[in-house]
C-alpha cells in the first residue's frame, strides 16, 4: 500500500504543472564581449532557461532544436542606432544563425495545459454496498481528486504561457534603439540546436 501510494505520489509531482520564472536579462551574467566595428560592443549568454530556474522551459527547447540566448548591446557611438534583423546578425562557424519567430517557437515551447485534465481518469471511485442476496443494494460516489487535480494544473499552466509569451515579447532586441553610451539587453530565440560560439556583424544601413 505503502509503495501505490508512493508510485501515485511520484507520478503526480512529475506531471504537475510549474509557474514560469520572470527572465530578467539585467541581472545575469555575460560571457566576454566583443566590439563590432567601434559601434557596439556585445555579450551573449546561452541557457538562459537554466540560469533562471525555468528547467521545463529549458528541456521543451531542446528537446525541439531551439536556444534562446540572452544578449546585452552597448552602443559606443555618438549616435543612436536601431537594431534590425538587417544590420544585426550572428554568425555561428562563419554561417549566418537563422531566426525562429516568437509565434512560431512558442508552439513547441510551451505546457500543453489541456493535457493536465487526463487527471480525471485517475479519480478514485468508492463502492459500498448495503443488505445482502437480492436485498443489497450497491452504491458507487466518484471523488473528484484527479479532475480538481488537473483544473488547478491547467490554470497554473495557462497563467504561466501568458507569462512566458509577455516575457519573450517584451525582451525583444531587434526593433529596439539603442542611445549614445546606452546599454540594453535582451532575448534572441535561435532556429539552431548547437551551442558553437557565436560572433555578431553590424552593418550599418
Amino acid at each position: 500500500m505503502k509503495k501505490g501510494f508512493s508510485l501515485l505520489l511520484i507520478i503526480l509531482l512529475s506531471s504537475c504543472a510549474v509557474r514560469y520564472k520572470t527572465i530578467n536579462t539585467d541581472v545575469l551574467s555575460y560571457y566576454k564581449p566583443t566590439t563590432i566595428n567601434n559601434d557596439l560592443e556585445v555579450s551573449y549568454l546561452y541557457d538562459v532557461y537554466q540560469a533562471t530556474g525555468n528547467t521545463r522551459y529549458s528541456n521543451k527547447e531542446r528537446h525541439n532544436n531551439f536556444k534562446t540566448i540572452a544578449v546585452k548591446i552597448t552602443n559606443l557611438s555618438d549616435s543612436s542606432i536601431l537594431i534590425t534583423k538587417n544590420n544585426f546578425k550572428i554568425l555561428a562557424k562563419d554561417q549566418q544563425v537563422p531566426l525562429a519567430y516568437i509565434k512560431e517557437y512558442f508552439r513547441y515551447v510551451r505546457q500543453t495545459s489541456g493535457t493536465y485534465l487526463l487527471h480525471a481518469l485517475w479519480s478514485p471511485r468508492y463502492t459500498h454496498t448495503t443488505g445482502s442476496g437480492l436485498e443489497s443494494n450497491t452504491t458507487t460516489v466518484y471523488i473528484p481528486i484527479g479532475l480538481a487535480f488537473g483544473i488547478v494544473n491547467m490554470i497554473i499552466a495557462q497563467i504561466a504561457n501568458k507569462n512566458h509569451y509577455l516575457n519573450l515579447n517584451d525582451r525583444v532586441i531587434y526593433g529596439r534603439t539603442v542611445k549614445p553610451h546606452e546599454t540594453i539587453t535582451g532575448i534572441i530565440v535561435l532556429d539552431y540546436s548547437n551551442y558553437d560560439p557565436l560572433t555578431f556583424i553590424y552593418k550599418p544601413n
